[in-house]
């Protein structure tokens, strides 16, 4: 009995943990790949893409991984980045966690 409470136990707090990490992982990476983005050519081009793929999440009721792009869109390392914000297509640009 008090076994099969430890295993509950620790199967939910692994799961907290790993719902904590992967966030990190999502919004990290999405704030990692923009910056390093070479120029501003670049840099629109990898921001079309995230939130093509933000919105393909969407379509598949994937909210928390939306949350998770749109947290690391708004990270003020990205988020300052007005050129490249800019640069994009209207229909992208409402996409801006600033604006």
């Amino acid at each position: 009995q008090g076994s099969i409470f430890f295993f509950s136990l620790s199967l939910s707090l692994f799961f907290s943990l790993f719902k904590k990490t992967y966030f990190f992982l999502i919004y990290s990476w999405v704030a990692s790949e923009v910056c390093l983005g070479g120029n501003l050519k670049v840099r629109v081009r990898i921001l079309r893409h995230i939130i093509a793929i933000a919105r393909h999440c969407a379509s598949m009721n994937n909210y928390n991984t939306v949350f998770e792009i749109v947290s690391g869109l708004a990270l003020p390392p990205v988020s300052r980045l007005t050129k490249s914000w800019d640069s994009l297509p209207a229909k992208y640009s409402k996409c801006n966690p600033i604006s």
